[in-house]
């Protein structure tokens, strides 16, 4: 059955895989992710993203050591300086969700025109929303400084970096946007590549800028922030040169860049849910950290710790998300809902699997993986408590991520928001502040009423998933 189905793909690819296209020659069709083997497609599209994630994690890392040569002060500006970078590219981050759902039904209607143009679109995006958001930052720097408490020292050396980092801001947005077009078009290896290709320039420009090697000047912390302008700068250039040339599923061209209201507003209608749902999570985590702020430093650093364990663990639910929304937009695309649907469950149950052994093996060594971050007993007594409840909640998160990643890949951005806006802050936050103080459980109150939440909004997205509307939505 799976071969005839192939050989079918295939002569359709043939008589009308182009006809829409610039009656140049593309470089050649990208593989139809459409057809043949689903848990294969979706794997070619989750793991170079998983390990772009994974060298992006570790060259996080990596610059955090080379600020902290610096000195301290340089660590905890740098940390302030970053809050607000992501929290200003959360807009990119729903812009980038918008264009991949569109992009992805366009591909798989084999509509190559049309989906270079809402290319065009986005691209253009980022430059206005990067002057929209960047510009007044860029004069506001102090005041935000000052609004998280930082002191005079860190306000001078945090904003001097944070200025630099927000002229890159064009450069951030773009690397975004050129990454999701071509994990849209199914060639997810090329978003790796320019991935990779900034974290390796900055990883060379950042002990050059900092310490001033050679014929480069000593910037000290702002060589950091120079080292990943330049970084950005470049890969995104190449990114947008590279959907200029034609070489790749779609090709851009001039006329793609002259703005169009009502595209911007199909790109807008995914996005502008998308980055609330990511905003709402974000200011909702803030609100946690005062909660747990009453019980002092051991269980703030055992939740910061415990935040950073579970990032490592959603590296591939990052990946798998977003190969989800690729596939479900391209099939929605195609007219094949189903393959949609099964993409999805594959999905679920893969990452289900990948997230329960990440479960068993933090359940179990807590109190050693723990103690590698921080000797402190009572920090290493508090970080076992937190992972013994958030552990269990992984295999839950599984289903939050790859169901939310396929919402997203049909153009629903609404449902994750309701459903994750609610349990974040109808759910999660009154439990947390009723267990921990009015019933007196302490922290293990707060990571309880964490665990009972994602339980609560797992079932939530498999209940509102199985309803099936999302297969009805228009991008």
């Amino acid at each position: 059955m799976q071969g005839s189905k192939n050989q079918q793909g295939e002569s359709e690819n043939k008589s009308h895989g182009h006809s829409h296209s610039h009656g140049h020659p593309h470089g050649k069709i990208s593989i139809d992710l459409t057809e043949g083997n689903i848990s294969k497609n979706l794997w070619s599209l989750a793991s170079p993203m998983i390990i772009s994630q994974i060298v992006q994690t570790v060259f996080y890392i990596a610059d955090l050591i080379f600020v902290g040569m610096v000195g301290s002060t340089a660590i905890a500006s740098v940390s302030i300086a970053t809050i607000f970078m992501m929290t200003l590219s959360t807009a990119a981050h729903g812009l980038s969700i918008g264009t991949t759902a569109i992009i992805a039904r366009l591909v798989g209607q084999r509509k190559d025109d049309e989906a270079a143009f809402i290319a065009g679109q986005s691209i253009m995006l980022c430059f206005l929303l990067g002057a929209a958001i960047g510009i007044p930052a860029y004069f506001k720097g102090e005041a935000l400084f000052g609004f998280l408490g930082a002191n005079e020292e860190l306000v001078k050396v945090g904003v001097g970096y944070f200025k630099i980092s927000l002229l890159g801001i064009f450069a951030l947005f773009l690397q975004f946007i050129t990454s999701s077009i071509f994990r849209a078009t199914g060639e997810a290896r090329i978003s790796m590549l320019l991935t990779l290709m900034a974290t390796a320039l900055h990883f060379i420009f950042d002990p050059l800028l900092i310490f001033g090697i050679g014929p480069f000047p000593k910037l000290g912390v702002n060589g950091a922030a120079y080292a990943s302008i330049i970084a950005l700068v470049i890969s995104s250039a190449t990114g947008t040169i590279m959907l200029l040339s034609g070489s790749y599923r779609i090709k851009v061209v001039a006329k793609d860049f002259t703005i169009n209201l009502s595209a911007l507003w199909r790109i807008f209608k995914i996005a502008i849910p998308a980055a609330s749902r990511r905003l709402i999570r974000d200011a909702a985590r803030m609100v946690m950290m005062k909660i747990v702020a009453i019980y002092g430093t051991s269980a703030i650093a055992a939740y910061g710790i415990g935040m950073r364990l579970d990032m490592i663990a959603m590296l591939p639910g990052m990946g798998l998300s977003a190969a989800t929304s690729t596939l479900v937009g391209q099939n929605l695309g195609a007219g094949k809902p189903e393959n949609s649907e099964k993409s999805t469950w594959i999905s679920v149950k893969h990452l289900s699997l990948i997230m329960s052994v990440f479960a068993v093996i933090f359940f179990v060594f807590a109190p050693y993986i723990i103690s590698m971050f921080d000797r402190a007993s009572n920090v290493i007594s508090a970080g076992t408590e937190y992972m013994h409840y958030i552990s269990i909640s992984y295999i839950f998160v599984a289903i939050i991520m790859v169901i939310g990643g396929a919402f997203n890949g049909a153009g629903d951005a609404m449902s994750p928001l309701v459903i994750s806006g609610s349990a974040a802050w109808i759910l999660q936050l009154p439990l947390a502040g009723l267990l921990a103080t009015k019933m007196s459980f302490g922290p293990a109150g707060i990571w309880g009423a964490i665990l009972l939440s994602a339980i609560i909004e797992s079932a939530a997205f498999l209940i509102w998933f199985k309803q099936g509307n999302w297969k009805l939505k228009k991008v």
